[in-house]
């Protein structure tokens, strides 16, 4: 019996008329049961190839989500980057606003020390002057 449905097909009318009807019939059920398996086969396939789309499409859009979360961050690294080096810099102004004014109140705190002493050394020259009426000297300002 011919398998191949090729080779049952170049038959002559004549040549096909000389195989017994049950043999045609197996060949025409053996024909029909290759059919069905290349058409289930096909149609697997077709499934199969749908699912690797359908999940090759969702792989892409969590692709797609991932790529604007990780350029979303780059933007926040990049701005945070920013706002650091302002903030690094009103941190060193700050800083010298704080020594200039550490220096200006030491300054005045050895003046104000400088006009006590002062300040002392005229009340007891006072006290010890025998002339307590009398203006010694003029006083600065």
């Amino acid at each position: 019996m011919e398998k191949d449905p090729v080779a049952f097909r170049t038959l002559t009318p004549e040549e096909i008329d000389t195989i017994p009807p049950h043999t045609l019939q197996k060949i025409q059920i053996e024909m029909k049961n290759h059919l069905n398996l290349y058409q289930s086969t096909i149609d697997s396939t077709r499934r199969k190839l749908q699912d690797t789309l359908r999940i090759l499409q969702d792989t892409q859009a969590q692709n797609q989500a991932l790529e604007k979360k990780i350029q979303a961050c780059e933007l926040e690294k990049h701005i945070v980057h920013v706002e650091n080096s302002v903030l690094r810099g009103q941190v060193e102004s700050l800083q010298k606003e704080a020594d200039f004014v550490k220096k200006r109140i030491k300054k005045n705190t050895e003046h104000e020390s400088i006009n006590k002493e002062y300040e002392e050394k005229k009340k007891k020259s006072q006290k010890y002057s025998k002339k307590p009426s009398s203006p010694q000297h003029p006083t600065r300002d």
